[in-house]
């Protein structure tokens, strides 16, 4: 049984806002605070065990991934785990998207499976990620430790739990948050969601 140690990356640097949507469009570096979070991962992995690294190509998420490596094995682009396209709201405040498109903020907040002006479905963006994970099952052959982003994660593991995609949102996906999926070979089983690292690491050895 081999393990995927599925993260969101570490607090990004919002540009002085606060509370932004950040989806595919919107390239944020870590904050000061988030990479201290990513730094702090690097422990949780022994030096004496290889790992296949991957990360979705926003910045965030190769800046946490990089600090969890902390040059011990490649860290390695996975193209189909970025984020969720958030269109037009991409990179702005929830307070300039309520203001500008309120009808459509209030009617998101009914209904999670609603588009985002321009945006991409949550459905579309599970599929893509999933396939992008199936395609690396076979060529890494050790535990695998994947940065990725809440939005995308929580649509991955709806999907793979086979429960509707409008629960998502009550998935803890904290930065820094742990979700590990199992391979047996054949299919992807989530066994624990939203984890505090620290507090599972104590507890659980790799």
């Amino acid at each position: 049984m081999r393990k995927i140690y599925l993260f969101r990356h570490a607090e990004p640097d919002f540009g002085g806002k606060q509370h932004v949507c950040l989806g595919c469009r919107t390239d944020a570096p870590l904050s000061r605070y988030g990479i201290e979070q990513a730094e702090a991962l690097a422990k949780f992995f022994p030096d004496d065990k290889k790992f296949c690294v991957y990360s979705s190509f926003m910045l965030r998420a190769k800046q946490t991934a990089e600090a969890i490596s902390k040059g011990r094995w490649d860290v390695l682009e996975l193209p189909g785990i970025e984020e969720q396209d958030c269109g037009v709201w991409d990179g702005l405040s929830f307070d300039e998207i309520k203001e500008r498109w309120p009808k459509e903020y209030a009617s998101r907040g009914e209904g999670y499976e609603l588009l985002p002006p321009g945006g991409e479905g949550l459905q579309d963006c599970a599929e893509r990620g999933l396939v992008a994970i199936s395609g690396i099952l076979d060529d890494a052959e050790d535990d695998i430790i994947i940065v990725a982003h809440s939005g995308i994660n929580r649509a991955m593991i709806s999907v793979l739990l086979d429960i509707p995609m409008s629960r998502s949102r009550s998935m803890p996906q904290a930065y820094v948050s742990l979700n590990i999926i199992e391979w047996d070979g054949e299919s992807l089983k989530p066994t624990h969601i939203g984890l505090d690292a620290a507090e599972y690491f104590s507890k659980e050895s790799i």
